[in-house]
């Protein structure tokens, strides 16, 4: 059994793009290849989602795959991550966004083996936090106990690192950019333009694709990133403003 836990973190409530994570991707919905992909490259998956009853059809799906789920607060998402991993009595885990439907196997390795005593979370690196979503956090557990003493359950910790800035007891380092195949592009599942985007990726290059064929296959049709890079600057916006609203909070 893997030694590298996962917290798949996912709801259905989606307002961009309504209930994408049960659009098909492939034979079954886009919930299924995360677990897949997950025990694909030797990590152990726990369903993380929230107690909103719509999310029922989650549970579902993690009951139909025999992983582990955890339902927590629907807001909070630091508090929900700290309280699964207590639940599962995680020293430390690393988290799989549900939009990250092409993450790394290989630098989520590398993000958590790379703690030291003094490091409590290990941030992403700048081109997966910047659209290419390769990798997530790596969260030592007892680092959140300061945000499991400090919040209630309806506090909105969506945006992590902006949040995660007024805890100085926190350390946090970013993960070093790949030496090579780095993701130029954008691979995240936000809009309808991304689910176009990503199946040709998944139809030319397999659920499982590597970071390796991705970036071969992008260098080799340049073309592709057209379909969705309208929608990076868009994006973007929309993460500033969310964060400058919780600087000004």
């Amino acid at each position: 059994m893997s030694e590298i836990k996962c917290l798949i973190t996912v709801r259905s409530s989606s307002t961009r793009l309504a209930n994408k994570c049960f659009l098909k991707f492939g034979e079954k919905t886009v919930i299924d290849h995360l677990i897949n992909r997950s025990i694909f490259y030797g990590l152990e998956p726990i369903i993380c989602t929230s107690t909103n009853a719509k999310d029922n059809k989650i549970v579902d799906l993690a009951k139909t795959n025999r992983v582990p789920y955890f339902r927590g607060s629907e807001n909070n998402k630091l508090l929900r991550w700290y309280k699964c991993a207590r639940e599962f009595n995680l020293e430390k885990f690393h988290t799989i966004d549900g939009d990250d439907l092409f993450f790394c196997g290989d630098e989520i390795k590398r993000s958590m083996s790379s703690f030291n005593e003094n490091i409590h979370i290990i941030e992403p690196n700048i081109s997966s936090s910047s659209g290419a979503g390769t990798v997530g956090y790596s969260i030592k557990t007892e680092s959140l106990e300061t945000i499991f003493n400090d919040t209630n359950k309806d506090t909105n910790t969506e945006m992590i690192m902006a949040f995660l800035k007024r805890y100085e007891n926190i350390k946090t380092k970013v993960l070093e950019e790949p030496k090579f195949f780095k993701i130029d592009a954008r691979i995240t599942l936000d809009y309808w333009e991304d689910y176009i985007f990503l199946e040709c990726l998944r139809i030319f290059c397999g659920n499982n694709a590597s970071r390796e064929d991705i970036h071969k296959f992008l260098e080799e049709n340049e073309n592709f990133k057209k379909i969705n890079i309208s929608k990076s600057e868009e994006w973007a916006n929309r993460q500033k403003v969310q964060y400058r609203n919780i600087e000004l909070a």
